[in-house]
C-alpha cells in the first residue's frame, strides 16, 4: 500500500512534542553519513531521529529527491514521515534556510518501508554547500571579514548557541569593516536574515551590497595596498614607537585634510566619497578623519604594529582616530587632527589627555593609561 504525504509548511500542522532541536542530539551535517547510507541512492533509518537525520543529509547534499528505508521502525510511519519533513523544513536551521517545500510518499515492501522524498529549494546547491559553521563572536567576525576582503555579496553561517538578533550581526559587520582598511571603500548595505525565526541554533544569512562594482573595488584595493607598502618601505630599522611617529609624519605629509568635502557633507543627500577611506588618503591625497584613521590602520598593519580604528566625537561632531599598542600599552593617535592643526600633540596620548575634547565608548576600546616616557 502506498501512502503519499505533502509536507507543505504553511498547510501542515503536526505536533512535534519531544522532537525539537533542543531535545535531540546536535547534528553535524557532513557530505558523508555512513550510518544512514545503505546503497548509493538509499538511506536507512530505524527511528524518528534517524529519519530526520536522513532527510537532513539529503538537504545538506542539495538532493532534489532521495529514498529512505525504514527497518524495524519504532513509531507511527505515517505521522512520523510528515512530522520529520515539517521539522526539517520549519525548525532545522539549514532546512529553514534552504528548503521551500517537501513532498513524500512511502511503500511497505516486505520487511521494511521505503520513503521517497522530493525537495524543492529556495537556495541553489552552491549556496547550500557554502554554509559554514561558526560559534562565538570572534569566529563570526572572522568569516565576515573574509567576505568583506573579497567584496563577496553574501555569507551564510550556521551558528550554535545563538541568542542575539540582527543588530548584533550588523555591529560585527561594522567592526570587521573598520578592521579591513585595505578593502573599506564604503560601508556596504547589510541585510541580515535568521533561520528559523527562533531557537539557539540558527543559520544567519548576511547579504552585502557595495557602493561600487567588485572589479572597481579590487583595483582600488590593489592601488591602496601598493601606496601603503611604498610608504612603509621608507622606514629604516627602528623601534615600534619610532615607526609610529614616522608613519604619523608620512601620512600627514602625503594627505590633505579635505575641507571641501567636510562642508559638502552637511548638505542634504550627501553621499560619502573617497575622503572617507584609505584610498582617498593614500592614492588621491585627500581625506577626512575616517579616511586618515583607516589609512593609518593600514600603514601600521603593514609595519607590524597593532592598531585599531576608533569611532567617537570631538566637541560633539563625529570623528575617527586610532589606538596603537606598543609593548603592551595603548596610546591614542589622531593623524587627521594633527594634520589640520599642524601639531604632533595628537601623537601617542592617554585617555586623560584626550577626554576633554574627545568622547568614545571606553568599553569598546582598550584603556590608554599614560603617554610614553620622554
Amino acid at each position: 500500500m502506498k501512502k503519499r504525504v505533502f509536507c507543505l509548511v504553511l498547510l501542515l500542522a503536526v505536533p512535534l512534542s519531544g522532537c525539537s532541536l533542543l531535545d535531540r542530539n546536535t547534528l553535524s551535517v557532513e557530505p558523508h553519513a555512513e550510518q544512514y547510507v545503505e546503497e548509493s541512492s538509499v538511506l536507512r533509518a530505524g527511528n524518528y531521529q534517524e529519519l530526520v537525520n536522513a532527510i537532513l543529509y539529503l538537504v545538506s547534499e542539495a538532493s532534489e529527491e532521495g529514498k529512505i528505508r525504514l527497518y524495524d521502525y519504532q513509531g507511527d510511519v505515517d505521522a512520523d514521515v510528515a512530522a520529520a519533513c515539517l521539522e526539517v523544513t520549519r525548525d532545522d536551521p539549514l532546512g529553514a534556510y534552504a528548503v521551500d517545500y517537501m513532498t513524500s510518499e512511502y511503500d511497505r515492501i516486505m520487511s521494511y518501508y521505503e520513503v521517497s522524498v522530493k525537495i524543492s529549494y529556495r537556495r541553489d546547491a552552491q549556496q547550500i554547500r557554502a554554509v559554514k559553521n561558526a560559534t562565538g563572536s570572534s569566529a563570526i567576525r572572522e568569516e565576515i571579514q573574509t567576505v568583506l576582503l573579497k567584496f563577496g555579496p553574501e555569507l551564510a553561517l550556521r551558528i550554535t548557541y545563538f541568542t542575539e538578533d540582527e543588530s548584533y550581526i550588523q555591529a560585527l559587520v561594522k567592526s570587521a569593516y573598520y578592521d579591513s582598511p585595505q578593502a573599506a571603500f564604503g560601508m556596504p548595505e547589510v541585510t541580515v536574515s535568521l533561520y528559523p525565526d527562533s531557537g539557539t541554533q540558527r543559520v544567519v544569512e548576511i547579504r552585502l551590497t557595495y557602493p561600487l562594482d567588485a572589479d572597481v573595488l579590487e583595483k582600488m584595493k590593489e592601488q591602496t595596498a601598493a601606496e601603503a607598502w611604498e610608504m612603509v618601505s621608507r622606514l629604516s630599522p627602528m623601534t615600534d614607537e619610532k615607526k609610529v611617529g614616522d608613519l604619523y609624519d608620512i601620512l600627514i605629509a602625503a594627505t590633505e585634510y579635505d575641507t571641501g568635502t567636510e562642508k559638502a557633507s552637511a548638505q542634504p543627500g550627501f553621499v560619502k566619497n573617497n575622503a572617507y577611506n584609505a584610498y582617498g588618503a593614500l592614492v588621491e591625497g585627500k581625506a577626512l578623519s575616517e579616511g586618515y584613521a583607516l589609512a593609518f590602520r593600514l600603514l601600521c598593519s603593514a609595519a607590524g604594529i597593532d592598531c585599531q580604528v576608533v569611532q567617537g566625537t570631538v566637541k560633539g561632531a563625529e570623528h575617527f582616530w586610532n589606538i596603537v599598542e606598543l609593548d603592551g600599552r595603548y596610546y591614542h593617535v589622531d593623524t587627521a587632527m594633527g594634520d589640520l592643526q599642524g601639531s604632533e600633540w595628537f601623537l601617542m596620548r592617554s585617555d586623560d589627555e584626550m577626554e576633554n575634547s574627545y568622547k568614545w565608548d571606553r568599553e569598546q576600546y582598550p584603556a590608554c593609561v599614560s603617554s610614553p616616557v620622554e
